[in-house]
């Protein structure tokens, strides 16, 4: 997102094909992030794996207004 906003190019259109694959991808980053295999498991337990979940997609829809 950020070489789309930032860099030079002719692209006129940005299209995220399936959302429930980019879902995908954060939650192996936020496992990633945390050491875990289990998103459950990220940062302790109790749910914060989904929170953060949340959080990255939030970050996502804000990259994608950025771009617009």
């Amino acid at each position: 997102m950020k070489a789309i906003r930032d860099g030079e190019h002719d692209y006129a259109t940005l299209c995220i094909d399936s959302l429930d694959w980019l879902e995908r991808l954060i939650w192996d980053r936020v496992c990633a992030d945390y050491g875990v295999k289990s998103i459950e498991k990220a940062d302790g337990g109790y749910g914060k794996g989904y929170t953060y979940l949340a959080e990255e997609f939030t970050h996502m829809l804000s990259a994608c207004d950025e771009v617009i």
